[in-house]
């Protein structure tokens, strides 16, 4: 089986396999001695065969590699197919088994490769289940009592606590699908706080289209660079509408005058309070990427191929970090402590965006310096206080999106023809026909 590929990433150039394996940066070992069938329908084994410091998997006859180009296992063990090449990187943001990885490289591979998923999941990336559950979960917990009442529920708070981990659980859905949306759980931001030395995060285009062109005109794109900020608006936006219809469903299912309108308005209340839910649960997520400090870097996994005065590590810290560290270690109850007021911004969503990933930038230097003073070992102090504080910066800034969402909500239109929320909760008309609609 090859796994070469030259580097313009056209297969079948030529014997480039420990420069390409280098640039997958496969530190992990192979099954050795297990016996498969290929598509070329022969016994194949998969060997640790060494490249240099990589291992590389062989066909078992005397085929040349590029005939045996289907194996179909699964590794023991291994964390992070991340590459040092920023361009060629599988998206970090990925939960996934391990077929899913390989699909984001195989416009590295001169041939396609089926690894099954057979219960060894890839490593867990933009804070663990445990990270993103503390999130979801004390957000919604602290919120204020003008909210509505059933964000206030166990069975709401709950609700979270799992739906914030849910775009890591949508990963291996399809190419399409998870090519599209890996980007959106991080940011490459540089040491020049410029993104691929095009755009600076203080100074974004307003749409993603216009980032992209941004991107582009520096030779990138926002599927390499990382969308988060713009993940973040979309889901604060979508929140705020989804608070206006709720708001407008709840008040004319008990204020307007025909009783059909009133039931039906009832009914649609109902959708959308899960909808809700659901869309909360998704801003989350986002929310709860951007308070980790190597999603917003592009010292993602390691310091990297980039100066390096201080020495820090190169190890792919990123896993450990963000996973076991915080199941071993961190309670929620440590993270409700650290949470701070509600922060009003009196600013749109952008510019509290682009400050709440700002500040988590200007974490990523101390947790490498922490890192390399051995603060991440078992059970330390130092170490259990920076994810504690990380992860109650991601539950604040959740709990104050909410709120301003809520708040924003209120003046906003719902419907076709629009009307206006606040005319609605004045029982000033019947928002059926514009809610129902009139096709």
């Amino acid at each position: 089986m090859t796994i070469s590929a030259n580097d313009d990433r056209k297969s079948g150039a030529g014997p480039e396999l420990g420069r390409t394996l280098e640039k997958l940066y496969i530190s992990y070992s192979w099954i050795c001695g297990r016996i498969l069938e290929g598509e070329a329908g022969r016994a194949e084994r998969l060997c640790s065969v060494s490249v240099g410091n990589f291992p590389v998997i062989a066909p078992s006859d005397d085929r040349p590699p590029a005939q045996s180009n289907a194996i179909k296992t699964c590794p023991t063990t291994g964390h992070g197919l991340v590459p040092p090449d920023r361009y060629d990187r599988p998206n970090r943001s990925q939960s996934l088994y391990w077929r899913q990885y390989i699909r984001n490289f195989r416009d590295l591979l001169a041939v396609g490769i089926g690894l099954c998923a057979c219960g060894v999941a890839g490593q867990a990336l933009a804070w663990g289940a445990t990270g993103h559950r503390f999130i979801g979960r004390l957000a919604v917990e602290t919120l204020p009592m003008d909210l509505p009442q059933f964000l206030h529920t166990p069975a709401a708070v709950e609700a979270e606590g799992e739906l914030a981990r849910e775009p890591d659980r949508w990963k291996g859905s399809g190419k399409i699908h998870d090519a599209d949306r890996d980007a959106a759980h991080f940011l490459d931001l540089g040491d020049d706080g410029k993104v691929f030395g095009g755009p600076s995060l203080g100074d974004l285009p307003t749409t993603r289209a216009d980032y992209d062109a941004a991107l582009r005109a520096v030779g990138a794109d926002s599927w390499k660079a990382g969308y988060l900020p713009y993940a973040i608006i979309d889901g604060w936006q979508q929140l705020t509408r989804d608070f206006a219809y709720w708001r407008v469903d709840t008040a004319a299912a008990k204020g307007v005058a025909d009783p059909a309108h009133r039931a039906w308005f009832a009914q649609d209340g109902v959708r959308r309070q899960a909808l809700l839910l659901r869309d909360l649960g998704t801003l989350a997520h986002y929310v709860g990427d951007g308070s980790q400090p190597m999603h917003v870097s592009i010292h993602f996994n390691g310091w990297g191929d980039f100066p390096n005065p201080d020495g820090f590590t190169k190890d792919r810290i990123h896993a450990p970090f963000e996973g076991a560290f915080v199941r071993s270690y961190v309670t929620q109850v440590s993270v409700r402590a650290a949470m701070t007021p509600y922060r009003e911004c009196q600013c749109g969503i952008d510019a509290r965006m682009r400050e709440y990933l700002a500040a988590t930038n200007q974490m990523v230097r101390p947790l490498y310096q922490l890192y390399k003073d051995g603060a991440f070992g078992k059970g330390d102090a130092r170490g259990q206080a920076f994810v504690v504080a990380r992860l109650a910066a991601g539950a604040s800034e959740l709990r104050d999106e909410i709120i301003d969402a809520w708040r924003a909500s209120a003046t906003s239109d719902v419907g076709w023809p629009a009307v206006k929320v606040a005319d609605v909760l004045a029982g000033k008309l019947d928002p059926f026909d514009s809610l129902y609609g009139e096709d």
